[in-house]
């Protein structure tokens, strides 16, 4: 038997699996509606995690679980292509998101991502990209630039949490507005100005116009849901606990979608169990 003949049939398998997946890759998905959860988390820390803050051990155990589960991950932009022109996805798909632009979601995040072969989306807050200090000079977390995130492209996709809508009392200017609220003295027309600004400063900040948005302590109303639409916004999230009932065709089951979020203290079973509770799946083991 030849040389080139014995390469053949080496190759053979590896190209017609290739070729597989190249058309399910293009094949239609059959199911009219699916479940999705979406996972939030916040930064991650190598030490002992406090605040909104998970382990690296406990962050790649849950992902672990969670990929052991028979869960793939899936970006937005795969989420879209399912409801707009019914893209196949797969069969137990799910969502990891990670809320404000941390640095360590770059540095210690990233790897574990890759290494699962599972992406997520990181919604930043605009003005404090590559910062290290907050609006009063004093240190906060760090938070990844874009210049650095451009570098873990593969497994983190960057999106909004808008420029400058995270008030925090004593920190920021009075009054302290409630997430994207209009506050209680302001007209409708200074709100959709302020918005739509913010909108503005946000696409400068990132490089591209974004168009998933998470909303800052999971707040909001019409009027804020209205003005993000027009500014070019196609799925909203918001910190509401569930899991979201996805239908084929309907653009609109892409607004205002729930997430689960994971705690420090929370355990691979614990992010498990919250994922079969609010999917109804949960059973009590004897």
């Amino acid at each position: 038997m030849s040389k080139t003949v014995k390469h053949l049939l080496v190759l053979t398998p590896i190209i017609f699996m290739a070729l597989v997946a190249f058309l399910l890759s293009d094949t239609p998905d059959k199911r009219e509606s699916l479940e999705l959860p979406i996972l939030m988390y916040h930064d991650v820390a190598d030490g002992t995690p406090s605040g909104d803050c998970v382990s690296v051990k406990s962050f790649e155990n849950q992902l672990t679980e969670i990929k052991n589960a028979g869960y793939s991950a899936i970006t937005f932009d795969m989420l879209k292509g399912y409801v707009k022109e019914g893209k196949r996805l797969p069969e137990k798909p799910i969502i990891i998101t990670f809320d404000d632009g941390y640095e360590s979601n770059l540095t210690l995040a990233y790897p574990i991502l890759k290494r699962l072969k599972m992406p997520a989306t990181v919604f930043a807050i605009g003005w404090s990209l590559g910062r290290d200090t907050y609006k009063d000079g004093k240190a906060m977390s760090p938070h990844f630039s874009v210049q650095a995130a451009s570098g873990y492209a593969d497994y983190i996709k960057i999106e909004s949490h808008g420029y400058d809508l995270h008030a925090v009392k004593g920190r920021d200017n009075e009054p302290i507005r409630k997430g994207l609220l209009k506050n209680k003295d302001e007209s409708a027309f200074d709100y959709i100005k302020m918005l739509t600004n913010d909108c503005k400063k946000q696409t400068e900040a990132l490089g591209f116009k974004p168009t998933v948005f998470a909303y800052p302590y999971g707040l909001y109303d019409t009027l804020s849901h209205n003005v993000l639409v027009k500014n070019g916004i196609e799925i909203t999230l918001t910190t509401k606990l569930g899991i979201n009932q996805i239908k084929k065709g309907d653009l609109n089951c892409l607004y205002n979608l729930s997430r689960v979020e994971v705690k420090p203290t929370d355990t691979a079973k614990d992010v498990m169990d919250k994922l079969e509770i609010e999917s109804g799946k949960w059973k009590v083991e004897n």
